[in-house]
């Protein structure tokens, strides 16, 4: 017997690390408040102006060399998949600002559909990948899924 969950990755960043805060806690809030499940927030590395550079350099010509990005800057990549996002890496960067990040993986579906459904102040930004987990449950494969929150009988398609 196997099952579907869906989870979702969010990621939250800004200039301004208080108005991130209280955005955070209030996602945080909506997701306890709904009964859902959530890892983190994990604290991403502050990224200075001048790092922050260097990657809006390398995404347009990657073999300009310059600084190299471990896993820990991988959210920057996450980001930086929209041309609102870009800008606002952009702008930040002209301005000689840090960059701080927020990161959650948040489970279930209402709540995932809760914790995105937010008003996104100005100054903040968010991205996220919403994807579907499969549980396989039995000594065989199954290439059935069952939800448990839709489904309440798991059954074949043959009917038996």
């Amino acid at each position: 017997m196997s099952y579907g969950d869906s989870e979702a990755e969010l990621v939250v960043f800004s200039a301004k690390r208080n108005r991130l805060e209280v955005l955070v806690d209030e996602i945080q809030e909506d997701i306890e408040s709904g009964g859902g499940e959530f890892i983190g927030p994990y604290k991403p590395p502050v990224v200075d102006s001048n790092q922050l550079r260097e990657f809006l350099t390398h995404l347009q010509n990657p073999d300009s060399g310059g600084e190299k990005f471990d896993e820990s800057y991988n959210w920057l990549f996450d980001v930086a998949d929209s041309e609102e996002n870009l800008e606002a890496l952009a702008t930040i960067a002209q301005n000689e600002q840090p960059v701080f990040a927020r990161k959650f993986n948040i489970s279930g579906g209402r709540e995932i559909k809760l914790a995105l459904s937010f008003q996104l102040p100005e100054e903040i930004f968010a991205t996220a990948k919403v994807g579907k987990k499969t549980h396989q449950k039995g000594n065989g494969y199954d290439p059935y899924t069952w939800d448990p929150s839709a489904d309440t009988v798991p059954s074949h398609p043959d009917g038996w």
